[in-house]
């Protein structure tokens, strides 16, 4: 089944540069991707279901390196299949109600590349193939900047590309090194060294201050669907790549939980700041990512801390995507993102009002769900290491309530001369279907949360 899958992730990196050709027009190819889409739903799930009948995992190795004297393989483990779920069904999702706001061709050839080699960059078993999907992924998504984004697009994409791909050579050195320690002996600096460098190039994915500079300009800028889909699933090759990569402490270990920890509390003053409901998520995201890294950087104090962050991970996916969509709702309605100018939701949409109000309260880590587990792991996790660091988290998550409090406050509770509320009409029924379907999901994840933690260990 796995080489099944891997072929056809293949074949959705070729498919598209077959498209290019006139005879296939935007409207045939929008069914296209559509088919492939449900085709690569359906086997991730058969994927899955081969997963939790066969074991914890297996692996198709696909090349044998003489060069790095190492296999070249794709393998799939909870945490591969957990990302890959996500990542089908936030794209089958977008092509089945039609959830996309442009439908030009070559945007969605650009996506269909993006979608193949993020199922394949979660397959990746080795390091030379993490690196090799890593760095791939940028290409499709620098040239739906440099084509798509509203703005400076060429700016937009300089920077996203200086950023992501100028500062990966850290992750490259990290890897090269580990490849080079391979088999011997390596002294342990040497592998703190490795892992610090790949730290780095993990930071900058997530991303984590000080190496945030590209993240406003990128997601701010971006369709609001395709947005969804940086903050839902390719902030999640940080969480990936650390999993797969880092099995020894960092080097200036300390050093790197306190930035963590400053950039939780800078993005979130950063949406506190703002009145821009958009800007407020694209914050809120890169704030709660670094939860997530937080959480793995603690892997070295408390055991299985790993797989509590692939899953608060995957309900951060779920939700995130539903509340950008709830923004592009806004737009399309309104044209108006400032949270100021809303009100009275409560009383004129219900519908509005459930979707905003369940993601908040998912977000802010309301008790029952999955969300809320992992969070809590991590905190005490946190505060097993350190009982100062466990405070800055804590001030973190504090900081992170307020400005998901001033959201429900101006745009739930009734106000006079709300204008923008006035424009707005209930939520189109193609919104509200994936809505309940990501909720489903989260629903599906917090009840099996202990099941899967027994399946993966």
């Amino acid at each position: 089944m796995l080489e099944w899958y891997v072929c056809l992730s293949v074949i959705g990196i070729l498919l598209p540069l077959i498209s290019l050709s006139q005879h296939v027009s935007s409207k045939s190819f929008l069914k296209i991707f559509l088919a492939y889409s449900f085709a690569s739903f359906l086997s991730t799930i058969l994927l899955g279901i081969e997963l939790f009948l066969g074991g914890s995992s297996f692996k198709y190795v696909y090349f044998a390196s003489q060069m790095f004297q190492t296999d070249l393989f794709f393998k799939v483990d909870m945490v591969s299949f957990l990302f890959l779920i996500l990542n089908s069904l936030i794209f089958f999702s977008i092509y089945l109600f039609k959830l996309y706001s442009i439908e030009n061709k070559l945007l969605h050839i650009y996506l269909m590349i993006l979608f193949a080699i993020n199922n394949l960059y979660f397959l990746s078993g080795d390091y030379i193939t993490l690196f090799l999907f890593w760095e791939a992924m940028l290409v499709p998504t620098t040239l739906i900047l440099w084509n798509f984004s509203s703005g400076n697009s060429k700016r937009n994409a300089l920077e996203y590309i200086i950023y992501n791909f100028g500062l990966s050579v850290f992750m490259l050195l990290g890897i090269l090194i580990l490849i080079a320690s391979k088999g011997t002996f390596a002294n342990k600096s040497v592998l703190a060294l490795a892992t610090f460098l790949i730290f780095i190039g993990i930071m900058v994915k997530a991303p984590v201050f000080p190496f945030h500079g590209w993240l406003e300009n990128t997601y701010y800028n971006l369709p609001t669907f395709i947005t969804g889909i940086f903050s839902a699933v390719l902030s999640k090759y940080a969480i990936y790549a650390f999993v797969s990569l880092i099995k020894v402490m960092p080097y200036l270990y300390d050093l790197l939980v306190f930035v963590v920890l400053l950039s939780i509390a800078i993005s979130a003053f950063i949406a506190i700041s703002s009145d821009d409901f958009k800007k407020i998520l694209v914050y809120m995201s890169m704030s709660h990512v670094n939860v997530m890294v937080l959480g793995l950087l603690m892997i070295f104090h408390k055991p299985r801390t790993e797989l509590q962050v692939v899953i608060m991970g995957a309900v951060h996916g779920l939700v995130s995507y539903a509340i950008f969509l709830f923004a592009q709702n806004l737009q399309e309605q309104t044209n108006d993102l400032n949270i100021k100018n809303y009100g009275n939701l409560t009383i004129c949409y219900p519908i509005l009002t459930t979707i905003l109000t369940t993601s908040l309260l998912i977000f802010a880590g309301f008790p029952i769900t999955a969300y809320f587990f992992s969070e809590f792991y991590i905190l005490s996790a946190t505060f097993k290491y350190s009982f100062f660091f466990g405070i800055f988290l804590a001030l973190g998550i504090a900081l992170n309530l307020i400005y998901k409090a001033r959201i429900f406050y101006y745009m739930v509770f009734k106000k006079y001369d709300v204008f923008a509320s006035e424009k707005l009409q209930e939520i189109p029924i193609n919104y509200f279907l994936t809505s309940l379907i990501l909720f489903i999901g989260v629903f599906l994840l917090t009840l099996y949360y202990s099941d899967i933690l027994y399946i993966a260990y």
